[in-house]
């Protein structure tokens, strides 16, 4: 799988948690209470999409059966998912800025349907958005 050919947009966003980007050396000020909460939040906002990047490869899948049909599919698509307290994943819903055929729509609903998130005892959602292009 080559870089060129996928690009999950919330990658940039992990990469960004991951590699601690933002002030560092002599000049960086200590971290008050305030920069505690928001790295919380910020925390609890990745967690979920770190699953979610867990399932690019079957993400992927379906783009390339799709591209078989299709072989200069550009896929720009946006997935709701709402997951409840349970780990369970009780709603899907795909956007697309272009219409897709609905074998690649399901796929890409099918995979969303079954990401299993770790249990946090609480509803939540998240948007991930996913960039396939050939």
């Amino acid at each position: 799988m080559s870089n060129r050919s996928l690009a999950l947009l919330l990658g940039s966003a992990l990469l960004a948690v991951t590699l601690g980007c933002g002030p560092s050396g002599p000049e960086r000020r200590p971290r008050s209470a305030d920069d505690e909460e928001k790295q919380s939040r910020s925390d609890a906002r990745m967690g979920p999409l770190r699953t979610v990047w867990d399932y690019t490869p079957k993400f992927k899948e379906c783009y390339d059966e799709a591209r078989r049909v299709h072989s200069d599919l550009v896929l720009r698509a946006t997935i709701d998912i709402e997951v409840d307290g349970k780990w369970r994943v009780t709603r899907t819903y795909l956007s697309t800025a272009k219409p897709i055929d609905d074998s690649l729509k399901k796929c890409l609903l099918r995979v969303a349907e079954g990401i299993v998130f770790p249990a946090s005892g609480e509803s939540f959602k998240v948007r991930p958005a996913i960039v396939f292009q050939p």
